[in-house]
């Protein structure tokens, strides 16, 4: 199916514990800055699986249907303590480096750039406004 620029399609996928699901996977039909997206429906029992794979792809929140819904979607994607120590150590690092004439550094041994501190800053910001516990 063909609409305004976009391909979209049915895709499955395996999840938790091996179930099937089913999702719709959309794309543009030409070269562009926008990448694909997947819109997972909600499946009872999946709640805390589609939450967890949308934070991997880099989403902050989800769309909640039921009440029921609306714990798990607080307590996955609220930044855990631990990130947030990590990610206020990557600001304090990279902010060391650039005092020292450096452009990087590292973390855990994981390279720490503009790049990698202006996402830090954000997931903090982002947890401060939720009430994030630090």
């Amino acid at each position: 199916m063909s609409y305004q620029g976009l391909i979209a399609e049915t895709v499955a996928f395996r999840g938790l514990n091996g179930d099937n699901g089913e999702g719709y996977y959309a794309r543009p039909t030409t070269a562009g800055k926008l990448p694909g997206v997947v819109l997972i429906h909600h499946m009872p029992g999946w709640d805390e699986w589609i939450c967890e794979a949308a934070r991997k792809l880099g989403y902050r929140g989800k769309s909640a249907i039921h009440p029921n819904q609306i714990e798990t979607v607080n307590r996955i994607f609220t930044p855990s303590a631990e990130e947030l120590d990590y990610y206020r150590r990557v600001v304090e690092a990279f902010d060391a480096a650039l005092a020292r004439g450096s452009a990087a550094t590292t973390v855990d041994g994981k390279l720490v750039d503009y790049a990698m501190a202006a996402m830090a800053k954000r997931v903090m910001a982002w947890a401060d406004s939720v009430g994030a516990k630090k």
